[in-house]
């Protein structure tokens, strides 16, 4: 599937980036229990690591501070 195909738009694209956005997806919502920080800190962790040694994070630009907030 090429890029932003209808996969990666609804979080079932393949790779380190659909299973990112859905973990995302799974993350947002009410909550702030210790444990969920705790989870959305590592989710965010996970996101600034991949785009550090390159990867192309932009499909996710949108939906990190909307989903971590």
């Amino acid at each position: 599937m090429g890029r932003g195909g209808a996969g990666e738009r609804d979080g079932k694209g393949r790779g380190e980036l659909g299973e990112l956005r859905s973990q995302l997806m799974a993350l947002s919502g009410g909550g702030s229990s210790p444990e969920r920080i705790n989870q959305k800190r590592e989710l965010f962790r996970k996101i600034i690591m991949s785009g550090t040694i390159g990867q192309d994070m932009s499909g996710l630009f949108m939906q990190v501070p909307s989903r971590l907030a």
